[in-house]
């Protein structure tokens, strides 16, 4: 995770998806006490991404959408909105409360992951240090799993942070970010990754997709029922406005071309997974 990503359209999703799993937004009923959040950032200074990434912080100001989003989110849309417009940086993110206001309610790991291997491990574990004891874990790198042969490390999840985790006795949700790759056979690359990331996980892992990026969701077994309702009633709530289950507003001219590509993602993605959260 970068500072110059803060607060943009993949930005909005995510923490969307986060207060929603942990019942901040839309509110978790009383009956259900709210999950607290250990968010492990990837943070890095690697940059050599196109000169516009970092820049689709449209949705915020464009009278057409800003709405659509603000009605979806009003906190979180307006936290965004002020954060874009003063300092874009995970520190803004993590002051701000959006993921968590009580003590207890959210933990972050920020410090930022090391080139050298054995740096790295010791990376890892103290992260797992400081998200002891919460209920969901998100992990958040750049681009997600590590491909074969990556160019930066300190860019992905390595499949042995995912294993420490599932095969630890934590009872943790985990959530990771994956963003696709320009290659459809990297794409189908990456999936086949995270189902042998997850193999040993004892229950089913849910997908939260776009045509850009994905969420995969390992719940614990103790979280189930919650994450799925909580799932269910996200999507219902983004279909109310958008008529698309997760922040997707095609162009006139690309919407046959947006819905039928996915269609094949989601196609695509039941190969490997057993349930697709759309």
């Amino acid at each position: 995770m970068q500072d110059r990503f803060v607060g943009d359209i993949g930005d909005f999703g995510k923490y969307s998806l986060l207060r929603a799993l942990t019942g901040i937004h839309p509110p978790a009923p009383e009956s259900e006490p709210r999950l607290s959040l250990g968010v492990v950032w990837y943070r890095n200074k690697v940059a050599n991404g196109g000169v516009n990434e970092g820049q689709s912080v449209g949705y915020l100001f464009d009278p057409q959408s800003a709405p659509f989003y603000r009605d979806l989110d009003p906190d979180l849309f307006a936290c965004l909105k002020k954060i874009v417009c003063s300092r874009r940086n995970l520190d803004e993110v993590e002051s701000s409360k959006i993921l968590g206001k009580n003590k207890g309610e959210v933990t972050f790991y920020g410090d930022f992951v090391p080139k050298e291997q054995t740096e790295r491990e010791k990376w890892f574990n103290n992260a797992l240090e400081h998200i002891e004891g919460k209920d969901v874990v998100f992990l958040d790198p750049d681009t997600g799993i590590i491909p074969k042969f990556p160019k930066d490390r300190r860019k992905h999840i390595c499949l042995s942070e995912v294993d420490k985790i599932v095969n630890s006795e934590r009872c943790q949700t985990i959530i990771a970010y994956q963003h696709y790759g320009r290659d459809p056979k990297g794409c189908e690359s990456q999936m086949q990754q995270w189902r042998a990331a997850t193999r040993k996980f004892p229950g089913s892992p849910r997908v939260l997709s776009t045509s850009q990026r994905a969420f995969i969701i390992l719940p614990a077994k103790d979280h189930v029922e919650r994450i799925d309702d909580r799932l269910r009633k996200l999507t219902q709530l983004w279909s109310k406005t958008s008529q698309r289950a997760f922040i997707i507003l095609p162009a006139k001219d690309h919407d046959k071309r947006i819905n039928d590509r996915l269609r094949k993602l989601t196609q695509l993605w039941s190969k490997y997974f057993f349930q697709i959260a759309l």
